[in-house]
């Protein structure tokens, strides 16, 4: 009945991985055909960020432009008060090992694999062999048995550990305890875990996707992965002098990203005729 109806129609669109890697996907070409359709006949599409209003606009070469609408997420939900000093304390005393974190649905698309090489690079590298990688998270089907597969897995399964269903207190607190916090995806929309993390003052390391370049100046805790060892280095540096890098005022993410700010925006496209 709503592809028959007159009512505006508005839309989401996250990212466009299964365009861009469909090999990567079960079921890419389904979504491909629906996003193709919800494309033509929505009145408004709505992204999480201009990096994605650009590949929506390369991708789909006749869409309007004017159609499309950049609206930023919040992010003050990391801010909750059951994760106050105590909570954080205790929680760190619970886990007294070191560990890289990384946080996020375990599937193809999120480069998983690359995770364990990099962990595997440093340890060697910096021969420090009490620290963990923690990933959080639900598998997608059956990837999480094709993991444990992988060839440096095996050699390094008992500094890995696997975790899901953690209540919100639980993973802001795994994310202020990390050393660093990693995310070697493919390809994101806005990426959540990685502004979550930067947002609680965290050091982030990501690959190279253009996307980061949008939050680069707000974000100094932000490093982009380029070798092992102008990159190591860094780590190094980063867990000697945790607080060598002062952080971004909160102002700007109160006005910024919000709830409320993103409830609004919202509601005034909705309004637009």
């Amino acid at each position: 009945l709503l592809r028959l109806s007159k009512i505006n129609k508005i839309i989401f669109i996250h990212d466009l991985g299964f365009i861009k890697y469909p090999e990567m996907y079960a079921n890419a070409r389904k979504l491909i055909k629906q996003t193709e359709y919800s494309i033509k006949h929505a009145n408004k599409l709505i992204v999480f960020s201009e990096y994605i209003k650009k590949e929506i606009l390369y991708f789909f070469k006749t869409i309007n432009p004017k159609k499309i609408y950049v609206v930023y997420p919040g992010l003050d939900h990391v801010n909750i008060p059951t994760a106050g000093l105590a909570n954080y304390k205790a929680h760190k005393k619970q886990n007294q090992f070191p560990y890289f974190l990384y946080v996020g649905v375990l599937k193809r698309i999120k480069n998983c694999s690359a995770l364990f090489s990099f962990f595997y690079d440093y340890v060697m590298w910096s021969k420090n062999y009490e620290l963990k990688l923690l990933l959080i998270g639900r598998s997608d089907g059956s990837y999480l048995s094709e993991l444990k597969k992988d060839f440096l897995y095996q050699r390094i399964s008992d500094k890995i550990i696997f975790l899901h269903d953690l209540t919100d207190t639980d993973l802001i607190n795994y994310y202020r305890n990390a050393l660093l916090v990693l995310n070697f995806s493919l390809e994101e929309g806005f990426c959540f875990p990685v502004l979550e993390a930067l947002t609680l003052e965290k050091n982030v390391i990501v690959n190279d996707l253009k996307l980061y370049d949008e939050f680069k100046p707000y974000y100094p805790k932000l490093i982009v992965y380029t070798s092992n060892k102008n990159t190591f280095k860094k780590i190094l540096t980063i867990i000697d002098r945790a607080k060598s890098i002062k952080p971004v005022s909160n102002e700007y993410f109160r006005s910024k990203f919000t709830w409320d700010r993103f409830t609004q925006n919202i509601y005034q496209i909705m309004l637009k005729r």
